[in-house]
């Protein structure tokens, strides 16, 4: 009785929401002080600091709207930027908030990873394999990095999406409206989830020959509203094939559409080598800073050995429960996970040059969220024992256990980078909160601490205009923009923020 209660529980998606949400929390909380990153500030530097959630919905459409460092006019993300603005007035300067919230919505991916794969196939690998996700050590910094929080919700969207897609394919639901409304809010989120969102809905039409036009209507929302109203963008985009890029090209160039698949095949392999083999991963950061990051196999360490003998063990655990029954049962599926993998990587390589997605960490989120799913798809569940089952559970625990110490190791270094910068900042937080409210209040800092208050160099305008503007303004200067000044301010700060000269006096 007891065997079988503890077996209904690790079936639960609910008792594995709060399993996902303690470990999170528990792996996560001694990063919540990283500080704000570059995009981020030059976000503040748009809304000009202020909290206000009109203001920052004025930038729904934000490669229209902005003003600083503007290019990527090919991008169309509303909700992400929707988000931006009801985050922005949740938690404005609050640094430490924005990362309680990234951190709340990877927890949030992770359970929909989680229903996701018992809808797929309800077993007791469901729950270690979203464990895995959520501790992976790769795409960590999306996690990390304050502001990105679209692309954790694109993710959380994609992720029910796609469970609406397996519960359609299996019959157990007749409705396509979850499916529409999941994906239709995946696509205004990020621009990548266009292409998957029609791949499974010709999937769907393709395999279900019953669909009427009702359905096959509803399954065409998400593709359909997003081209009317990517129309619209493009019809108010000043340079729409312009993309700020590292190597000056624009994407439609000859030289850079060859350079794709070049771009594709070294994204799909740095995806692949460092989520296999984390030990070989080191990852650095620095305050306001991307994260850093360096991948090399060296079989001589004792931790990488044991890694690798961990992913063949996973290998042949897999290979001993794939069948050709089953992926044969699971081809929709499979088919529809891979078009997605090949897409987001496709997009990612045709913006970007092939140096450049090498060398960011974040891109390898999504391929995750599609990686794990596509695995566990693979695993005939009928053919296992349950001695078997045991293994292939120990073997996916073990392989977490190596991410988490990876993640949690890193987690760290991301703490004692950001130690001081958070600090001043906090400093300064609690400065501002508790005067804010005064009538006639400013203030200035003197002198500047320049490790945790360093000059952000906003462009005015496209980077490649010739003559263009560069304004050179402090952190403090961009997030506390409504209070900050230099002219005759009402107190001012030294660069410890302890001690505070009321001017006004």
């Amino acid at each position: 009785m007891n065997i079988a209660f503890a077996r209904r529980g690790l079936l639960d998606w609910r008792v594995g929401a709060v399993v996902l949400s303690v470990i999170a929390g528990g792996i996560y909380a001694p990063a919540m002080n990283r500080v704000f990153a570059a995009d981020q500030l030059t976000y503040f530097a748009e809304v000009g600091g202020h909290d206000s959630l009109a203001l920052g919905l004025r930038h729904v459409d934000y490669a229209i709207s902005r003003v600083y460092w503007k290019g990527d006019d090919l991008l169309f993300r509303p909700i992400l930027f929707t988000w931006l603005a009801i985050a922005n007035r949740l938690f404005s300067y609050h640094h430490m908030w924005w990362n309680v919230a990234n951190v709340a919505l990877h927890v949030g991916v992770a359970v929909a990873l989680l229903r996701l794969v018992l809808a797929i196939q309800p077993s007791l690998l469901a729950l270690p394999a979203a464990l895995l996700f959520l501790v992976l050590e790769p795409p960590m910094e999306l996690v990390l990095w304050n502001h990105l929080g679209g692309y954790l919700l694109a993710c959380l969207f994609l992720a029910i999406g796609l469970r609406s897609f397996v519960r359609r394919l299996d019959g157990s639901t007749t409705s396509n409206a979850g499916f529409a409304i999941a994906f239709t809010l995946a696509c205004l989120s990020y621009e990548a989830m266009v292409p998957i969102a029609a791949a499974a809905a010709l999937i769907l039409f393709v395999t279900q020959r019953r669909t009427n036009r009702g359905d096959a209507a509803l399954l065409a929302v998400p593709v359909a509203l997003y081209a009317v109203l990517y129309s619209f963008h493009a019809l108010h985009a000043p340079r729409l094939g312009y993309v700020d890029r590292a190597d000056g090209r624009t994407p439609f160039d000859l030289a850079n559409i060859a350079s794709v698949l070049n771009g594709i095949q070294r994204m799909l392999e740095a995806w692949i080598g460092e989520l296999a083999m984390p030990t070989a991963l080191r990852l650095w950061a620095a305050p306001f800073e991307r994260f850093g990051k360096n991948f090399q196999i060296a079989l001589s360490e004792p931790l990488q050995i044991l890694n690798l003998v961990v992913v063949l063990l996973g290998l042949l655990v897999l290979a001993r429960t794939a069948s050709r029954a089953r992926f044969r049962q699971a081809v929709p599926m499979v088919l529809l996970l891979t078009i997605a993998i090949f897409a987001y990587a496709f997009i990612i390589a045709f913006g970007r040059s092939a140096d450049e997605v090498a060398g960011i960490t974040y891109y390898s989120y999504v391929f995750s969220v599609l990686a794990v799913p596509l695995v566990y798809t693979l695993v005939d569940f009928g053919r296992i024992s349950p001695s078997m089952m045991t293994v292939a559970a120990a073997v996916l625990c073990a392989f977490a256990a190596v991410h988490a110490a990876g993640t949690v190791a890193n987690v760290r270094d991301v703490r004692q980078a950001n130690r001081f910068a958070s600090l001043f900042l906090t400093r300064v937080i609690r400065f501002v909160d508790a005067h804010r409210s005064e009538p006639g209040f400013s203030f200035a800092i003197e002198p500047h601490p320049e490790g945790v208050d360093p000059i952000v160099g906003l462009v005015v305008g496209y980077p490649s205009d010739p003559g263009r503007q560069v304004l050179q303004r402090r952190v403090t200067e961009i997030i506390f923009s409504p209070d900050y000044t230099d002219r005759d301010p009402k107190y001012l700060l030294s660069a410890s923020g302890e001690r505070v000269v009321n001017r006004s006096r």
